[in-house]
């Protein structure tokens, strides 16, 4: 049955309710960029500075682009393998040196581009957006400050996320793309299947923690994924694993708790009980692992990549194309998995109501963001999407302290005293000084008068 047509006094009260959250949340965020918190970074630097922040009102009319050339981080200037083509994995038909938009027999759809979405679709995402207090300025200054704070003041090379085969941090851990790379010779299948699992299993899942008993990286989406593709290998299906007796508890067997929220409100849930043995062996939801068990069985039949996993959305082909061509032009901006609400909308709680998770729930708001981080990129003159989602990943993970991943030096260079890769810096790379005491990752620090010439054009 249709819905009954609203009144003119319903549509003009919806209106209103609408401006007023509109309001509220422009509101809150203008408050957080107007605070420009200091994060934990060294030396210290607002969230919501940018380069120019950093640099200094003597450069107010020098193109951003330019700041970064004379950073050596241009199309000129290729960042290490950060901004070059990685060899294709063993079996795969990606074309590097030759990119087109056309996706390859191993890697999934690329999502639709902003730019391919009608007026209308575009109004309701930016309609929904605006509710969280995410316009495309707003959207576009917040990233582009994480971006700047990676790129001109930590030095060195972002890359590590994206990393080739042997590529380790200086405590021994694997990067990201090194241990997918390890894990698919260790299951005897291509990057591409265990690329798809490492995305089918991601949601509720942790993708790099501390190992408490090495110190090392450990990777829970990936221990999920090869989970999965070896339960496969042995002739077991997804339902097997999902409703298997040491692992599923059904509802009859759970007990009834209540809880408080943050809003007083009190609601009342069906829990396992403590004392019930009963766990899965990794961590995700049991679903999603039973759609990537049932998916890799039809990869191991025959079925093409591309063509096994079902309802493939923007996050998931976005997560899987990123570690099987890092740098082609299928590229999609991984706003979820990788860079996080943060990157987008900082000024929202990460959890709950009006939270980062809540924004990115928003149907086409993946686009979006692609959209925003292809801007940024553009007028930075980057050429790497996924160089430059490192980065981010790097400097916000600095800027909130978070002491895990920073530990492990898994997201690109910092300071000497956090330098993560065991590889050289690109000769063209250094930093603006501050106050005549940072340091680069190099230890070489241009003057300023170093600056203006590279500005002037003197530095080709």
């Amino acid at each position: 049955m249709a819905a009954a047509k609203k009144t003119p006094a319903q549509k003009g009260a919806d209106t209103r309710k609408y401006n007023a959250e509109v309001k509220d949340a422009n509101a809150k965020r203008e408050t957080f960029e107007a605070s420009n918190p200091t994060g934990k970074t060294n030396p210290p630097v607002g969230r919501m500075d940018g380069i120019r922040q950093q640099v200094g009102k003597a450069y107010d009319n020098v193109p951003i682009k330019h700041l970064y050339r004379t950073l050596g981080y241009s199309d000129h200037s290729p960042n290490l393998h950060g901004q070059q083509e990685l060899e294709g994995p063993a079996g795969s038909d990606v074309w590097h040196g030759q990119h087109t938009m056309n996706p390859t027999r191993d890697m999934m759809p690329t999502p639709r581009r902003w730019e391919e979405f009608a007026p209308h679709e575009q109004a309701r995402v930016m309609r929904s957006a605006a509710k969280f207090g995410v316009t495309p300025d707003s959207a576009h200054k917040a990233l582009a400050a994480q971006v700047d704070q990676a790129y001109a003041t930590e030095g060195g090379h972002h890359d590590s996320f994206y990393a080739p085969e042997k590529e380790f941090t200086r405590n021994g851990s694997r990067t990201p793309r090194n241990e997918l790379l390890h894990s698919a010779k260790k299951n005897g299948v291509t990057l591409a299947v265990q690329a798809a699992a490492n995305a089918a299993t991601s949601p509720n899942n942790t993708f790099v923690q501390r190992d408490s008993a090495t110190g090392k990286a450990r990777f829970p989406n990936n221990e999920a994924a090869d989970h999965a593709i070896q339960w496969a290998q042995s002739g077991k299906t997804g339902a097997e694993y999902e409703k298997h007796k040491d692992y599923y508890v059904p509802n009859e067997d759970k007990v009834d708790r209540t809880i408080r929220k943050r809003n007083g409100q009190t609601v009342t849930t069906r829990e396992k009980r403590p004392d019930d043995p009963r766990k899965y062996p990794v961590q995700g939801y049991p679903r999603n692992h039973a759609k990537a068990v049932d998916a890799v069985t039809k990869v191991l039949g025959g079925t093409q990549v591309r063509d096994a996993w079902p309802n493939k959305g923007d996050k998931v082909s976005a997560y899987h194309n990123s570690f099987i061509d890092p740098h082609g032009s299928s590229q999609f901006w991984v706003s979820d998995t990788h860079s996080g609400g943060a990157a987008i909308a900082p000024h929202l709680p990460k959890e709950g109501s009006g939270s980062q998770a809540a924004y990115m729930g928003i149907k086409g708001i993946h686009a979006f963001n692609d959209h925003i981080a292809r801007n940024v990129m553009k007028e930075r003159g980057l050429n790497s999407i996924s160089n430059m989602q490192s980065a981010q990943w790097s400097a916000n993970k600095r800027y909130t302290g978070d002491s895990t991943d920073d530990a492990l030096n898994s997201y690109g260079t910092g300071h000497q005293e956090h330098s993560g890769l065991n590889t050289s810096v690109h000769p063209d790379q250094g930093h603006f000084e501050e106050g005549g005491n940072t340091a680069s990752a190099r230890g070489i620090i241009p003057s300023s008068r170093d600056v203006a010439a590279a500005v002037r054009g003197r530095r080709k």
